[in-house]
């Protein structure tokens, strides 16, 4: 069975997410797994503007790159210790 091979965006966040992409589509990659890091998906924007979602996903259409995964490991691992006095 053929497998799609991914690309995180975590460890590339010094990038644009434009530069990001035109890179993994020119190395192959089928798709991202878009983190919650710089540009590549911003949380607040996402949730407030009606466009956000769509032009990040027109980008990476028009570059052929799926998006079937969304990361945000740093909110999942903010845990916090209840306060002793």
């Amino acid at each position: 069975m053929a497998r799609s091979v991914l690309l995180s965006t975590h460890p590339w966040s010094d990038l644009t997410l434009q530069e990001l992409a035109q890179r993994a589509s020119e190395w192959g990659f089928a798709g991202l797994e878009l983190g919650c890091v710089g540009d590549h998906l911003e949380v607040q924007p996402a949730h407030s503007d009606e466009s956000y979602c769509q032009q990040k996903l027109e980008m990476l259409n028009g570059l052929e790159l799926l998006i079937p995964v969304l990361s945000n490991p740093s909110v999942g691992q903010a845990i916090g210790d209840t306060l002793t006095p």
